[in-house]
């Protein structure tokens, strides 16, 4: 039981700090990461205001935060990876990057919107397919309701 509690114990602290070191170095994409998000709230409530859309602040910092856990839970597992590399690829740079992107066509979507326009991610995506010469058709179909 000692010996086992002793195993535990000193991975524990092995892991801790290989964790802790691989955030230290990601720490500032961590926190772009989260300025980008906030950003986001705050154009989904502007987008809101001019629609005249009824603004609940509870139901956006709850998808706010709720978003945030998880962008946060998934740079931790590239961080964990990254470290596992020997720090070889920036991997919680680009993870971050991604979410980055991903939260940045939101908020292009929330400036937008209020003035018209909308962003149509299938015709984009069947649009810098065909630049490249991907075979588009049968990727993104539409299905029929019933």
């Amino acid at each position: 039981m000692v010996k086992n509690n002793f195993v535990n114990g000193t991975f524990t602290v092995i892991v801790g700090d290989w964790f802790s070191n691989g955030v230290q170095h990601s720490m500032p994409w961590l926190i772009a990461m989260t300025l980008v998000v906030v950003v986001d709230l705050l154009t989904g409530l502007r987008k809101c205001w001019m629609l005249g859309i009824d603004i609940r602040w509870s139901k956006g910092y709850r998808a706010t935060l709720s978003k945030l856990v998880c962008y946060w839970a998934f740079a931790c597992c590239a961080v964990m990876v990254q470290e596992a590399c020997n720090n070889a690829y920036n991997i919680a740079m680009w993870a971050c990057l991604s979410v980055i992107a991903i939260e940045g066509i939101s908020i292009v979507g929330n400036i937008l919107k209020p003035h018209g326009y909308s962003i149509n991610l299938q015709a984009l995506a069947k649009s810098i397919g065909k630049r490249y010469g991907v075979d588009t058709d049968g990727v993104i179909k539409k299905t029929k309701k019933k």
